[in-house]
């Protein structure tokens, strides 16, 4: 069964992904990326090199920057649902 998306259904199924691993360092973690256009190999290894550059500790500065931001943890749970259910 197909679900259609519930605004812009033709443009996101218009779009193509390429999907690619990359481990920065032995031994971390892998990284899975996902970019909304086709790719060629030779433009993956230089987006790759780009964030090697900047990786610390196996990790891409900037992702890690994010996924640090973006981290909602249980403490925040409580103070978000205080406020909705007072």
């Amino acid at each position: 069964m197909k679900l259609k998306f519930p605004v812009l259904d033709a443009f996101f199924k218009s779009l193509e992904f390429t999907v690619f691993y990359a481990r920065f360092e032995d031994d971390k973690g892998v990284l899975k990326f996902e970019v909304p256009q086709r790719v060629s190999m030779g433009r993956i290894e230089d987006y790759l090199e780009n964030m090697m550059s900047s990786s610390v500790d196996g990790y891409h500065y900037l992702l890690r920057r994010v996924k640090d931001d973006v981290r909602i943890t249980e403490d925040d749970m409580d103070v978000i649902s205080g406020m909705i259910y007072r």
